[in-house]
């Protein structure tokens, strides 16, 4: 079961990695919709830059990671201990994300009139909930 976990864990870390890579990189598909958007006006809330959309993409290939070194896939020179507190935080980080901030992002948003939030209703918010529990059932079962 830890197997399929792990993988599942990893190849949503990949594929969302890939995806900041590629728009780091100029991409344009799907970023309409990945960004929350101002209700009344229909542009972004926030505008992210090149660069920091490239960090957040190292950042979900380097927890792809993190995964595969906890579940022992990946030699990692860290003690398990610290691989489980890693994975206990990405957990958290996860749901918290899935509850949000209670007005742009989240099960419990504010504007809900936008592309952003169609999509994060159905796939963000649900996405961000089962890494959550994914990742502290990975965590308690080794």
């Amino acid at each position: 079961m830890q197997d399929w976990i792990t993988s599942i864990l990893v190849a949503i870390f990949v594929f969302l990695g890939s995806m900041h890579f590629y728009w780091s990189f100029g991409g344009n598909w799907g970023s309409d919709s990945a960004i929350p958007q101002l209700e009344l006006e229909g542009r972004p809330a926030f505008l992210p830059g090149v660069f920091s959309t490239f960090v957040i993409g190292l950042a979900f290939w380097f927890t792809a990671a993190w995964v595969l070194g906890f579940s022992q896939i990946y030699p990692s020179p860290l003690g398990h201990r610290a691989h489980r507190v890693g994975l206990i935080l990405v957990g958290a980080v996860f749901v918290l994300r899935s509850i949000g901030e209670f007005r742009y992002v989240g099960f419990f948003k504010k504007v809900k009139g936008t592309k952003f939030a169609y999509w994060d209703s159905r796939i963000y918010s649900p996405l961000c909930l089962l890494i959550g529990f994914l990742s502290f059932y990975l965590s308690f079962s080794y």
